[in-house]
């Protein structure tokens, strides 16, 4: 048993709940050289068998027991099949919050069977005022923002803040607040006096500041610095823009919050990522300040937005003594429009046309098909080599279901090409192909190197998925490589050792002193660049000659000891693992190997563990994750069948280029160094020279503990 089938093994033998639930399948739209003949019909006929399935739509009754804790009442409600937080609160009209107060101990997740309180009242409600003939009741509507009703009823957002206690946190679907009349709010709003220490009066406050506008800021910039809402800025600058003008001039209200946040109301659906970067904050901090929300956020939806420390920006949040101004006659310095600008900017929405050039083997499948008897069908037919690449598709299809869930509009065309090259021409011919957006594929090389000329010709980004050829990418910036570069294992290991084990001594143990010469210099030219002036601290020794006599010698006992081992002689590894764990009691010791020990037979997982060996690996799911658990359930249930690594490869693939091409657009390739989101099985970290295409060098560090295997963090030097 190799280490990673020890790994999946092991997760696989945990019992799970059921998590997720199903989001709807789209009909397949494959295009082929062939016109419709008898077996491209018998092949969709058995293809469309075996992905068909039934979505039915969950209804949720509201329980009618109600129960009594602490003298409050709740509806004691049963967790059904596909229900979710969200479609619950729905039906009980409560917020999400609710829920999750009344049950202090429940996960983001719900499970068949499990039993939950929901309160019998709102929670999260406004408390109203008194009213009086000048006040009346307004029932927030979906969507609808304090900016929104301050526009409609002519009257200012502090207004409205006045006369309701409670939003803090912005507006929620449902809720009743008051609002007041125009009229007495202008009476109990007139511009008050400023009063000196003399008793003298200054000028009327009129409540905020002008700003002139000369660094090609954003108004998300400007809340931030000022402590202030987005929305407080657009009712007294109406028709203002996200990215200002160079010399406009914004009022700014002149009421800085003293809370650690400001607030954000979510007028159309937008993602965390996509929020935070407005905002010039991470994704992790946007999370960290609003632990239930999702990745997509829906129009209605209230976000805390952090803010730095008071003592930090005291002087920044303090008006100007006077409006800012730019004197004609000088030269004033124009920063430079940025790719990062550009691709902060939102893109108009738009359908994409996406080509998956796949092998599907349609003549074998069919083959096999009408030769092989009714009876044995089910044996042979999925050891057909249409089986090999079909996964690929169907974890790609996941992703595409995913994000049309969170606005993509996106049509799939499928075409068959397989190793032979005359078919990658033929489907060059097809005139929809210069439609594209996004080309990928082929998955052969020989038929790759084609498309990809014609798609620099046609200037369409095309996906390498399988090739760890670096070739592939050269003289085309149009080819995307996501299968990372060989050499950054070195870069990667120097960068883990030095985030991890910084005050290590290292040692390198090759099988031989001319063997791998060339890794050798790369893995020491790495370790000298990322660790800088620790050279001195790197000892190489032969695994063979010198067994361990060079490290006994200069091991040090008081810190770790590093052994990067350059070998893949199965012999030589299992003979050098067990000597050093007869010593692993002397000296605090790391393994460090090569991807290729994940898929060696034989080695002693016993030793692996005792020496806190790690691995690094282009790609690896962790079955012990909730999201790949949910991945895995999904796929089952759409497939009646385990993904694989294809299944795999493929749905990292969709959720990262079609959320590219959501967030920027066509022109998404400019994007791809600030387009960073979590994925199932791969890490992608892209860079180009713009003369050669663009190649991922993200590595993943994975270390083998209690037979199972964990992916390291480690931060990638950019």
């Amino acid at each position: 048993m190799t280490i990673s089938e020890l790994s999946v093994k092991h997760a696989k033998n945990k019992t799970v709940k059921k998590l997720f639930y199903l989001l709807p399948l789209r009909k397949l739209d494959i295009s082929s050289k062939n016109k419709m003949n008898i077996k491209t019909i018998l092949f969709l006929t058995i293809f469309l068998i075996i992905s068909s399935w039934a979505n039915a739509q969950i209804l949720i009754k509201k329980s009618e027991k109600i129960v009594n804790i602490n003298g409050k009442e709740y509806y004691l409600h049963t967790v059904e099949k596909g229900q979710t937080l969200f479609s619950i609160s729905k039906t009980y009209n409560v917020d999400v919050r609710d829920i999750y107060e009344a049950n202090p101990e429940l996960e983001n997740t719900l499970s068949s069977g499990q039993k939950i309180y929901i309160p019998t009242h709102r929670i999260h409600s406004i408390q109203f005022g008194s009213e009086s003939n000048n006040l009346h009741k307004h029932q927030v509507a979906k969507g609808e923002t304090l900016y929104g009703l301050a526009k409609k009823y002519n009257i200012s957002i502090e207004a409205i803040r006045a006369a309701n206690t409670g939003l803090e946190d912005g507006l929620i679907e449902g809720m009743e607040i008051i609002i007041p009349d125009f009229e007495s709010t202008n009476k109990k709003t007139e511009p008050q006096t400023k009063t000196y220490e003399n008793g003298g009066q200054g000028k009327p406050e009129k409540g905020y500041f002008e700003f002139q506008e000369r660094n090609h800021e954003t108004i998300y910039e400007l809340a931030i610095r000022y402590r202030v809402s987005v929305d407080s800025i657009l009712f007294l600058n109406p028709g203002l823009g996200e990215q200002l003008s160079k010399g406009e001039i914004i009022k700014i209200p002149n009421n800085p919050t003293k809370k650690g946040f400001i607030t954000h109301n979510i007028a159309q659906r937008i993602t965390i990522n996509r929020l935070a970067r407005n905002y010039g904050l991470s994704q992790e901090e946007i999370q960290k300040a609003n632990p239930y929300i999702s990745r997509q956020l829906q129009p209605g939806q209230t976000i805390k937005i952090p803010l730095p420390p008071l003592k930090n920006i005291e002087s920044e949040i303090t008006p100007p003594p006077e409006i800012y101004t730019i004197e004609e006659n000088k030269k004033t310095y124009t920063p430079p429009v940025t790719s990062k600008d550009l691709c902060a900017q939102i893109p108009a929405a738009q359908t994409f046309d996406i080509a998956l050039l796949i092998p599907l083997y349609f003549d074998e499948l069919v083959e096999k098909t009408i030769t092989t008897p009714s009876t044995s069908k089910q044996d042979k037919i999925p050891n057909s080599k249409s089986f090999q690449f079909i996964k690929f598709y169907e974890g790609f299809r996941l992703a595409v279901d995913s994000l049309e869930k969170v606005g993509l509009e996106a049509r799939i065309h499928v075409f068959n090409v397989e190793e032979d090259v005359s078919q990658a021409q033929q489907c060059l011919k097809n005139p929809a192909l210069k439609k594209m957006d996004l080309i990928v594929g082929p998955f052969f090389n020989s038929s790759f190197r084609i498309v990809a000329e014609f798609a620099l010709k046609h200037k369409i980004p095309i996906i390498n998925p399988l090739s760890a050829k670096s070739d592939v990418i050269n003289d085309n910036p149009f080819v995307i490589k996501v299968i990372p570069n060989e050499k950054r294992i070195y870069n990667t290991i120097a960068e883990f050792i030095s985030y991890k084990l910084s005050d290590s001594k290292i040692f390198i143990a090759r099988q031989s002193k001319m063997r791998d010469e060339e890794h050798i210099i790369n893995l020491r030219s790495a370790l000298f660049e990322n660790l800088e002036n620790r050279w001195q601290q790197i000892v190489e020794f032969n695994i063979q000659n010198d067994s361990l006599s060079v490290f006994n010698r200069e091991a040090l006992k008081e810190r770790p000891n590093v052994i990067i081992v350059y070998s893949e002689n199965k012999v030589v590894i299992l003979d050098l693992l067990r000597k050093l764990n007869l010593i692993r009691n002397r000296y605090d010791i790391t393994v460090i190997g090569l991807p290729d020990w994940l898929e060696m037979e034989g080695l002693d997982f016993n030793h692996l563990g005792n020496l806190n060996t790690h691995f690094p690996a282009a790609e690896f799911a962790d079955y012990h994750s909730e999201e790949v658990k949910k991945f895995v359930r999904r796929f089952r249930e759409y497939y009646f069948t385990d993904p694989d690594a294809y299944a795999f490869k493929g749905f990292d693939t969709g959720i990262f280029f079609l959320s590219a091409l959501m967030n920027f657009g066509s022109n998404f390739m400019t994007c791809l160094p600030y387009h960073d989101i979590p994925l199932l099985y791969s890490n992608y970290k892209f860079i180009t020279d713009n003369e050669n295409g663009f190649e991922n060098q993200s590595w993943k560090i994975l270390r083998l503990s209690n037979y199972r295997l964990y992916e390291v963090p480690v931060p990638v030097r950019r």
